[in-house]
């Protein structure tokens, strides 16, 4: 992908990102970044993919859900989609990321689908501190200098369950949104808030 179309596509994603969730970004860039063995180009898919992981399309249409109605997973997918077709993305560089972003929440099942789908999972995994080790106490000051946390779980946590609240059909039952929503309307904090202030970065 040319490097001024991937510019433009990581500045149309940064206008769907909130101050919240904007650092769950810049830290998995750096993760990916950081990693040698790793195709360029599968690393800025990555980065495309995480910029867009549960975020809602601005429409319906042309085979994505409508706002709303699908889980979050499938929104940011197909958001993400749609930039991409955007910008001339072909079909196979749009349905890895799709499936990538997708399959972001389902552990088990990710790790299986490929380089793209993996590297997704695991910078996810490596925000909230799971398998986090890798990176040195200097590059974690540095991100979390330029990316501020922003209490990060419990931010991304609200917004889901807000999502959900809007439409059942976006939380179905043993769904990440249904358990979110499940935990919360029980009136206790959720589990991945739990795991994420027991993790590397302590929140």
């Amino acid at each position: 992908m040319p490097y001024h179309r991937r510019n433009r596509n990581t500045a149309r994603t940064k206008r769907f990102e909130d101050a919240g969730l904007a650092q769950h970004v810049g830290c998995c860039d750096r993760l990916d970044a950081g990693r040698g063995d790793l195709d360029p180009h599968r690393v800025t898919l990555s980065r495309a993919a995480k910029g867009q992981a549960g975020r809602t399309p601005a429409q319906g249409g042309n085979g994505f859900s409508k706002p709303e109605k699908a889980r979050f997973e499938v929104e940011g997918a197909d958001l993400a989609a749609a930039l991409l077709t955007e910008h001339g993305c072909d079909r196979a560089t749009v349905d890895g990321v799709w499936e990538a972003i997708a399959l972001h929440t389902s552990g088990g099942i990710a790790e299986r689908r490929g380089a793209l789908c993996y590297l997704v999972r695991s910078g996810v995994g490596a925000d909230f501190g799971r398998n986090a080790d890798f990176i040195d106490e200097q590059i974690a000051t540095a991100i979390h200098r330029r990316y501020p946390r922003l209490a990060m779980a419990s931010t991304l946590v609200a917004a889901i369950v807000a999502h959900a609240r809007r439409n059942p059909e976006a939380a179905p039952p043993y769904s990440m949104p249904g358990e979110l929503l499940r935990e919360q309307q029980t009136g206790g904090a959720s589990l991945l808030e739990l795991m994420a202030s027991h993790g590397r970065w302590g929140e």
